[in-house]
């Protein structure tokens, strides 16, 4: 293996090196059609042709015999790799599926505890995700160092823009659960109405505009976070109607009754 990796090494060095010969070239044009004085036994363009010529047949002296010696085993490895490749590939499947079933891209409640719960859902599945990745990264570098094409992995890739969608995800339901939280808590008398439906269409306009989050609008989780939302914009009207000065207690005995709910309409 150390053998291989000198011998990629080396041809990688080449190839570079021969990748600057023709933009040295241009440069050189370009200032001799500028009539930038140059010495006149000094022919740039035939030593960069001179020098491109004597550092491949450098290369192929030096890696030449070494190739042909250990062709068989390189032959051999090669088909090992490949074999390797197909085996990870299988598992890259069974990995896939393992993740979509199991990470909280459709979860359709929302609590502290479900927000918590799906967060070390994401952190587990990253870990996971990242083991997978360096495997991946291994094989590719064994491709290249026996001059094999590189394999893709698309369904690991996937995953990973998956992992970053479910955490923009997740942080907005978490955001927006606060907030309702928060809500909840304010005394009957210090309620603004108003205020609480401009932030709600705010809401829905920019944070959770499925046309703002295109790559999180399928997840029924987030779904289930507009849909709590459009539920607190029905809400909120309706308490400022029973908020107003103009709400008697005879109101308030027909809306318990309607209800079956017992309301103490008196306290702040």
């Amino acid at each position: 293996m150390e053998v291989m990796t000198h011998l990629r090494d080396v041809k990688m060095i080449t190839n570079n090196t021969l990748d600057r010969v023709e933009p040295m070239k241009a440069c050189i044009l370009l200032l001799k059609k500028h009539g930038v004085a140059m010495k006149p036994e000094d022919d740039f363009l035939v030593i960069l042709e001179n020098s491109k010529t004597q550092l491949i047949d450098v290369a192929e002296k030096a890696l030449g015999p070494i190739k042909g010696k250990i062709l068989p085993i390189m032959t051999k490895e090669a088909e090992n790799i490949k074999s390797e490749v197909r085996g990870f590939r299988l598992k890259v499947d069974d990995y896939r599926q393992e993740f979509r079933e199991a990470c909280p891209m459709h979860v359709q409640e929302s609590s502290k505890e479900i927000i918590q719960a799906s967060y070390d859902k994401i952190e587990e599945y990253y870990v996971k995700t990242q083991e997978m990745a360096k495997e991946s990264e291994r094989l590719q570098n064994l491709e290249t160092l026996f001059s094999l094409t590189a394999s893709k992995f698309k369904q690991l890739d996937d995953c990973k823009n998956d992992l970053v969608n479910l955490k923009k995800n997740w942080d907005l339901i978490a955001l927006i659960d606060s907030q309702f939280v928060s809500w909840k808590k304010i005394l009957w008398d210090q309620i603004d109405t108003d205020g609480l439906i401009t932030q709600c269409r705010e809401m829905a306009a920019k944070q959770t505009n499925p046309n703002n989050n295109k790559d999180i609008k399928s997840f029924k989780s987030f779904q289930c976070l507009n849909d709590r939302i459009k539920n607190m914009s029905k809400i909120l009207p309706l308490i400022s109607q029973l908020h107003s000065k103009f709400m008697q207690e005879r109101h308030w005995k027909k809306l318990m009754k309607f209800t079956c709910k017992s309301v103490n309409f008196q306290s702040p």
